[in-house]
């Protein structure tokens, strides 16, 4: 990811394509790139509720 970012900002900061030019700006890739990141990071979390739901009870009923 930090790779990722790295590139963005690199991109953000590379001049801007002559006017003539119809190819899609550099940047764009790499904001799709970071979101797809963070949905794949948003739901790999959300797999793990249970576990940490049942490791929470596990250890809850351990101590009282």
């Amino acid at each position: 990811m930090l790779v990722a970012y790295s590139n963005l900002t690199g991109a953000m900061l590379a001049p801007p394509p002559p006017p003539s030019s119809s190819a899609e700006p550099e940047w764009r890739r790499h904001v799709e790139w970071i979101t797809i990141l963070a949905q794949n990071l948003m739901a790999a979390a959300n797999d793990l509720r249970p576990v940490q739901v049942f490791i929470f009870t596990s250890l809850t009923s351990l101590m009282g």
